[in-house]
């Protein structure tokens, strides 16, 4: 948060906090979230057994919990009206004005809700600036306060998600087309071929100016894929695995992967590459001059709790701690997309979706309003009739696996209404993590959704200030028709082919960002704006 954001929320806070609880009393504590559906107390804690059960039999439980805060909609509204910055527009002062007067709203709540919590045992694991959400682990005595309270609005578990690196084959073999037990050739260059890469670049459209976000298990920073690159880091972890044990960390090294015994540990080395590395040496991403955001979203698991051999995991509250960062840098950095290569769970409906994963949807929304789009894979369990989440969520862009022969990918979870896309997944050569120019060949829709996410760079270089729904229109509507393997299903999905979504059009104009109008805001806050 830059120092202009953090002046004016801390003078918010000490002249108006007070005045802004009062005006929470006195607009009746409706449920003003724009994107978060509104519960009934029935709902409030719909995890409840979950819950009660868990904190009864391990003491504690990470949640989420769900704030009410007034005049939500508005504030977020004028928040969302400044759109990401492009390396031709600057980010307006109104818009930092805009984002801290959100979050001081936000803040006041939160303290009011932790004030009532008193001694009663509880660690708050990561507060937010533009979601009224907190995450916490808490007890069951803490547990049953937040439930009474009329500042909370809803409380649901902080869930686990893997990383989705391993594959199964339930549908058809996955044909190796190498035989013979020889190296793997670099197939990052086949597949990118596949898509329209070189033809893109041969056109001057590489992602130069723009980032991709990669939420992941972190990146080794010093391998030759990323050198000579933009390289933003940070880390949410809520197990305090983050450096100096932290639950978060920004910086240099702050997103550096784990140790190589945790399985997964380089995940996120190898889907950076493929969506903008560049070794130098004729091996490239599908954006390769496209800068970098790495964060690193997971926290280590014992072998006991991995059931296996040691292994990283991701919650909830991480993820969603990462998509309001990225939002956040939208004033300082030209961000395209964000990939993520991550996800569980099984689902066909959209709405139990939404309703299961509000906040992160919510965190989704925001991203899209402002010009970035949210690339998630759909998973590698060969579903037919679902896919995982949060990939499932209505505003992401849903990613499946498909060959270099364009037919669905053996593992592919696809669900007809779910799923938005298809990549090249199988057998794609990118960086991993063991040294500086250490690569392999992985296969999954982890090795696809970075294709499309650095696909989005490539087009924002030419579509600087194109919508997002432009955007994603653009790519679904173009492309290769690939067909699913479900039996007894015929439909399909277009498999991304850059070149052509490119297209012939000049790049529209950009257009600035609508002028700050504080009529929006409660008096409190006009009055402080009208001093500054």
């Amino acid at each position: 948060m830059s120092t202009d954001i953090r002046f004016f929320s801390s003078r918010l806070l000490r002249t108006g906090g007070l005045t802004i609880l009062c005006l929470l009393l006195l607009v009746g504590l409706s449920p003003l979230h724009a994107g978060l559906p509104a519960s009934s107390s029935a709902s409030k804690t719909g995890d409840r057994d979950r819950l009660m059960e868990r904190t009864r039999t391990q003491g504690s439980v990470n949640a989420l919990i769900e704030l009410r805060v007034p005049q939500y909609n508005q504030l977020m509204s004028r928040s969302r009206s400044h759109k990401v910055r492009t390396p031709s527009r600057m980010f307006a002062e109104e818009g930092l004005k805009a984002d801290a007067a959100l979050a001081a709203a936000i803040q006041s709540v939160r303290e009011a809700v932790l004030s009532g919590l008193g001694k009663v045992p509880h660690r708050l694991v990561h507060t937010y600036d533009t979601l009224p959400l907190m995450a916490m682990e808490i007890t069951q005595d803490a547990l049953l306060i937040l439930e009474d309270s009329v500042l909370v609005e809803r409380i649901q578990e902080d869930r686990l998600h893997v990383l989705l690196e391993e594959v199964v084959e339930p549908k058809a073999p996955l044909e190796n087309p190498w035989e013979g037990g020889e190296a793997l050739p670099p197939a990052l260059a086949e597949t990118v071929h596949l898509v329209g890469g070189p033809n893109a670049w041969n056109l001057g459209y590489t992602g130069a100016g723009w980032y991709v976000a990669v939420l992941d298990t972190g990146i080794r920073r010093t391998h030759e894929m990323f050198q000579g690159k933009n390289l933003t880091e940070a880390c949410f972890s809520a197990r305090g695995n983050c450096p100096g044990e932290k639950t978060q960390a920004y910086g240099v090294g702050s997103a550096q992967h784990y140790e190589s015994i945790y399985t997964g540990y380089d995940h996120g080395t190898h889907v950076a590459g493929i969506a903008a590395g560049s070794n130098g040496h004729g091996l490239s991403g599908v954006a390769p001059d496209a800068d970098l955001i790495a964060v690193q979203v997971f926290s280590r698991f014992t072998s006991g709790e991995c059931g296996g051999s040691p292994c990283v995991m991701s919650y909830s509250s991480d993820q969603i701690k990462a998509l309001e960062y990225v939002y956040q840098l939208r004033s300082t950095h030209a961000v395209a997309s964000v990939n993520m290569s991550l996800g569980g769970g099984a689902y066909s409906s959209q709405q139990t979706c939404d309703l299961d994963y509000a906040a992160t949807k919510t965190a989704i929304d925001n991203l899209r309003a402002v010009g970035i789009v949210t690339a998630i894979a759909s998973g590698n369990n060969g579903y037919c009739s679902s896919i995982s989440a949060p990939a499932c969520i209505s505003s992401a862009l849903a990613v499946g696996a498909s060959t270099d022969q364009d037919t669905e990918a053996s593992f592919n979870n696809w669900q007809a209404s779910l799923l938005d896309m298809f990549a090249p997944g199988t057998y794609v050569y990118s960086a991993t993590g063991a040294h500086d120019s250490s690569y392999g060949s992985w296969s999954g829709t982890s090795m696809a959704t970075p294709h499309v996410a650095g696909g989005v760079a490539v087009l924002r270089q030419k579509f600087g200030s194109m919508g997002a729904d432009s955007l994603i229109q653009r790519l679904t509507s173009t492309g290769v028709a690939v067909f699913t393997l479900c039996w007894g299903q015929s439909g399909s999905k277009p498999r991304m082919q850059l070149d052509t979504a490119l297209g012939s059009e000049e790049p529209p104009p950009d257009t600035p960002s609508p002028p700050f109008d504080p009529a929006i805001l409660p008096p409190i806050l006009q009055l402080l704006l009208d001093s500054d």
